[in-house]
């Protein structure tokens, strides 16, 4: 369901493509039909209802199994791993060389330590609080294929997970099928978010198709000398939406305190995912934050973790890591921090922890 925000309204639109996948069609509300506020009240109850039908439909599809393989088209194919992230679960990832499914299909795992460490947190959280795991919320900002949404799904936690790109979409749908048990404790929402409502185009590189980038621009074109060199292509075009709009007031209310752990990776788009959040951190306020940045653009990195500096300490390598000094952030050459890579994972703790 795309859902766009007119003024205090929400339009439902039609099914996006995503909807229909492997001969299953989740079922759409009526084009058009206007629903003041209806995230505010079902977004989660809207997600779980959206999975159960997909679920129940490829059931009558495939029987009590799920399939081994689903083709999407004529190009696109998913496969179902069994006992992927230590024997927690199963995934479904891309049958080609995407990175992150050979990645899965070599070694069972991806971002091995990552998925651990927001894991570990969540239980830490859950502990030192004294409830169960399922009263505790993980929300994966950007879920590709669901590596972190089923480690925190498997490890009883509920999980929001936001991720427009089609076959992730499929990917994560067939996932939470091949492991009912999650079935009430995953709300996957299908949009890209940022710091207004938009439509976007959403590209990757075929070395890592599950791991797109969004641009806004409607003029930008893919250079031609970096097509040839990464065989970067537009997927699709997406709906972008404010945080702050998609959730609502009684959401973010429900959400006060529940949300331990938030990882984020968008390709560069993170800071205009949190400029349309600022609501949801001064109100929901995540107690750790897991986000990636890339150094190589260190102006851009600097302004962002200024900004949720008001919220968080920026610590390096885990969640007790070192405070990172932000003024390292600059241009090696105006004196700035010479890092060993230049992606990698911040870690955020809230001022208040």
């Amino acid at each position: 369901m795309f859902i766009g925000k007119q003024s205090r309204d929400f339009l439902i639109e039609t099914a996006s493509p995503a909807a229909v996948l492997s001969g299953v069609e989740v079922a759409q509300p009526a084009s058009g039909l206007r629903c003041p506020y209806v995230l505010e009240i079902s977004l989660w109850q809207d997600a779980i209802t959206r999975q159960q039908q997909f679920c129940t439909q490829l059931e009558s599809l495939h029987g009590d199994s799920v399939p081994s393989k689903v083709q999407l088209d004529d190009q696109k194919a998913l496969i179902r791993l069994d006992n992927v992230q230590g024997g927690s679960h199963s995934i479904y990832v891309m049958e080609g060389d995407d990175v992150v499914s050979r990645a899965f299909r070599e070694t069972n795992h991806w971002e091995k330590r990552e998925v651990a460490a927001v894991v570990e947190q969540l239980i830490t959280v859950a502990d030192r609080k004294g409830v169960s795991r399922s009263e505790v919320v993980f929300i994966d900002i950007g879920a590709n294929l669901g590596t972190f949404t089923m480690a925190a799904a498997a490890a009883g936690f509920k999980v929001y997970a936001f991720e427009p790109m089609e076959t992730n979409i499929a990917a994560i749908r067939h996932s939470i099928c091949a492991n009912k048990q999650f079935l009430n404790n995953v709300a996957l929402i299908e949009t890209g978010l940022g710091n207004e409502f938009q439509t976007c185009g959403l590209y990757s590189g075929d070395a890592n198709v599950g791991d797109g980038f969004v641009n806004c621009d409607p003029s930008f074109r893919i250079d031609a000398e970096v097509h040839a060199k990464r065989n970067i292509s537009k997927r699709q075009d997406l709906i972008v939406r404010r945080l702050d709009d998609l959730l609502g007031s009684s959401v973010m209310d429900s959400l006060k305190a529940r949300v331990a752990v938030l990882k984020i990776d968008v390709e560069g788009f993170e800071p205009l995912v949190f400029e349309g959040a600022k609501k949801f951190l001064d109100v929901v306020h995540p107690e750790f934050l897991m986000t990636e940045v890339n150094v190589a653009n260190p102006g851009i990195v600097k302004q962002y973790m200024e900004y949720m500096s008001r919220w968080y300490d920026v610590h390096e390598e885990a969640f007790t890591g070192p405070i990172l000094d932000l003024s390292t952030l600059q241009d090696p050459a105006q004196g700035g921090r010479r890092f060993a890579v230049n992606i990698f994972n911040l870690y955020l703790a809230a001022k208040s922890i």
